[in-house]
């Protein structure tokens, strides 16, 4: 296996259980609220088995990168039952956002890593690049669209006289509105770029924050350097 088949494998990896650990923070959070729904359906668990979807946890990441670039997915999405929760909306509203956040803390928790690191040290440009693939899901899933996060989280944040039309009308047609953002992100290169640019831009303030620029940036030079004369 070449050095950037191992790079991509160790970079698969932190994104596929960071897929995981979502899908484990919406169990455990809905659980806490009292709602047992995700530990009667075997959720309540790290072991990936069980939250695998074949698409969209394996095929389309590994699709998405070596077409688009980017690493993006998700795992099997966990079942709760909101009126089980005390209290119910605001349990239903923490259980939402819990996959999203799990993106920014690992984003922050690997940019942190970097500390410790020598820059030109193969981890350290994983690291690296895996920041902004945290940040894209972190961003991603809280597009107010269903059945994204935050698209879910928004019947809480709507008023009631709008609650009707996200039942109605956002929630069964939510899918198609996602569908045709992923389709026009893959015909449109102007649009790659931009996000490219959002996902660079928010990543390197991340690391500003964690005061781990300086090794960001050379790790990943150093891998763009290696990448290109492949040694």
């Amino acid at each position: 296996m070449g050095n950037f088949d191992l790079f991509f494998a160790t970079l698969f990896l932190i994104f596929f259980f960071s897929l995981i650990l979502h899908e484990f923070a919406h169990a455990l959070v809905a659980y806490l609220f009292g709602d047992d729904t995700p530990k009667r359906e075997g959720r309540l668990t790290l072991n990936p088995l069980v939250h695998i979807d074949p698409l969209f946890t394996l095929a389309l990441p590994i699709l998405s990168y070596y077409t688009l670039g980017i690493l993006f997915g998700g795992a099997k999405p966990v079942r709760v039952n909101p009126e089980k929760m005390s209290p119910s909306t605001f349990g239903d509203l923490v259980t939402t956002l819990a996959g999203p956040s799990v993106h920014f803390f690992l984003a922050t928790l690997l940019a942190l890593a970097l500390h410790f690191l020598p820059y030109d040290s193969f981890l350290a440009g994983v690291l690296a690049y895996s920041i902004p693939f945290q940040l894209l899901l972190f961003f991603l899933n809280l597009l107010p669209i269903p059945p994204l996060d935050g698209g879910m989280a928004l019947r809480h944040l709507f008023p009631s006289s709008l609650k009707k039309f996200w039942q109605d009308w956002l929630y069964p047609f939510g899918w198609i509105l996602l569908l045709g953002l992923v389709l026009w992100l893959s015909f449109s290169p102007h649009l790659q770029q931009k996000l490219v640019s959002f996902l660079e831009e928010s990543s390197y303030y991340l690391v500003e924050w964690m005061g781990t620029e300086q090794i960001y940036e050379q790790a990943r030079g150093f891998y763009e350097l290696r990448r290109n004369f492949r040694f």
